[in-house]
């Protein structure tokens, strides 16, 4: 029961924090948020934050080898920040064609340069390791759709 309620306090509290997260970022941009602009926030969200570090250190389960943490926290740091400005970028120059290139190119440069190496052995099936990856990442997908879609009700709401 302790470690459940921990966890679940431990949850909250990340949600709390991605959500503080996500609403400066839009208040940043001076970009209104409503009913609907909510999702597609909540989704770019997703794509910077969740996806894009996926695509080079997969969620995993404990007993999997693993990366030094430094070295990734450090990787997924730049991962989040390169496709977070990649994705604004392309974004604000949606109508001129050419001007996306430079935020394709954000979006793709850590992916490109590679993220760290694991070292040692997993001690859990490769099939259980990929029901774990499609589980958080498809979590966390629904976790920001949620939030972003609730916080544009809730930017409707707070309009003069």
């Amino acid at each position: 029961m302790g470690r459940n309620s921990l966890t679940a306090v431990t949850t909250v509290l990340t949600a709390i924090g991605f959500a503080a997260l996500l609403f400066g970022v839009v208040l940043l941009t001076g970009r209104r948020l409503d009913v609907n602009s909510g999702a597609p926030w909540g989704l770019a969200a997703f794509a910077c934050i969740s996806v894009a570090p996926a695509l080079g250190l997969p969620p995993q389960p404990p007993g999997t080898a693993v990366a030094d943490l430094a070295s990734r926290q450090l990787w997924w740091l730049g991962t989040v920040v390169a496709a977070a400005v990649g994705l604004y970028w392309i974004a604000v120059s949606a109508r001129r064609p050419l001007c996306i290139l430079p935020g394709v190119g954000a979006c793709c440069c850590r992916t490109v340069i590679g993220a760290p190496v694991a070292v040692g052995a997993n001690m859990v099936p490769a099939s259980l390791i990929r029901q774990f990856e499609v589980a958080s990442v498809a979590t966390t997908g629904a976790f920001w759709f949620t939030l972003g879609t609730v916080g544009g009700f809730l930017g409707k709401e707070n309009e003069p």
